[in-house]
């Protein structure tokens, strides 16, 4: 088994301030008969106190296909897309959607 720690530097999603993500990647794990990457990741916010750990399997083939692509380009849209995920359910809107329901602009 092949296993590597990685420490990026990362914003607390609570308060902003600066820190850093460690993850630790293992593999192939085998789980019922899947060769998986089993990824492990936690955060420590030394200003708040904010904290955030867990962890996932990944299928190794899915990983191993897509890894020209784990490049910031990627990493921003990534980003975006999951920002939009979330905000979407809270029924935010934005730009002629917003000016619209709220009345702006008439």
């Amino acid at each position: 088994m092949e296993s590597r720690s990685i420490r990026r530097p990362a914003l607390c999603p609570a308060c902003g301030a600066p820190g850093f993500y460690n993850y630790e990647l293992k593999g192939p794990v085998d789980r019922e008969g899947n060769r998986l990457l089993e990824i492990s990741y936690s955060f420590k916010c030394e200003v708040c106190g904010y904290e955030d750990s867990g962890g996932l399997y990944i299928p190794l083939d899915a990983v191993y296909r897509i890894r020209h692509l784990l490049v910031p380009e990627a990493l921003a849209l990534v980003e975006r897309v999951k920002v939009i995920t979330d905000v979407a359910p809270l029924g935010v809107k934005a730009g002629s959607e917003a000016s619209a329901t709220t009345g702006e602009g008439h």
